[in-house]
């Protein structure tokens, strides 16, 4: 029987009107809710909120907190967890302030087939405070690149794998000497016995 065993990330955001150190953890395949709490003192944890995000079945990705400048919010973002039922794949924004939910994008559908998006990767480019780019996979074997710098996300396909080797792993990203982006990610799955 499964509960919470989703992996935490704790972070620093203003939420709240100030500045925190919020914990944000799913609960895996205990279900498909997320929470934050403020641990900005270990001693006096403080709940913040708990949401279910429409699309998640199971929460599996690890929240990457970005901060965009075009909402001016805080933003966490999580993939979707395993799907066989639709077999889709989503890029799920939500309000740091809260946990409400700002966007649920569908990144691919695998007819007949578990889907899920990974956990995302986001950077700061130009080192301005505010989340430039992120990067996801998903199990039918796209990386997905999502801009942060216009006046809303711009989605758009960075990379097929042949035969739609699936990703499940967060992908890596590296900037260069001369501001050169590199993203690594691997191909795999670990959700079925072999």
């Amino acid at each position: 029987m499964f509960t919470v065993n989703g992996t935490p990330r704790v972070v620093d955001a203003y939420v709240k009107d100030k500045w925190r150190t919020v914990l944000i953890q799913g609960q895996k395949q205990g279900g498909g809710a997320y929470f934050c709490i403020d641990v900005t003192d270990p001693r006096r944890p403080e709940f913040l909120w708990e949401n279910n995000l429409g699309d998640v079945v199971e929460s599996w990705a690890q929240v990457e907190v970005t901060r965009v400048k075009f909402l001016d919010k805080w933003v966490g973002w999580v993939g979707s967890g395993p799907d066989g039922a639709t077999g889709e794949a989503n890029a799920i924004a939500f309000d740091m302030e809260d946990g409400s939910l700002i966007e649920s994008d569908l990144l691919s559908t695998m007819s007949g087939k578990t889907n899920m998006a990974t956990a995302g990767r986001a950077i700061d480019l130009d080192f301005d405070g505010y989340t430039d780019v992120m990067y996801m996979g998903d199990l039918a074997g796209n990386l997905w690149r999502i801009g942060m710098k216009g006046d809303d996300f711009d989605r758009t396909l960075l990379f097929k794998t042949e035969a739609n080797q699936p990703i499940q792993a967060q992908p890596i990203v590296t900037v260069d000497f001369s501001g050169k982006v590199f993203v690594y990610f691997g191909t795999g799955r670990y959700l079925d016995n072999t």
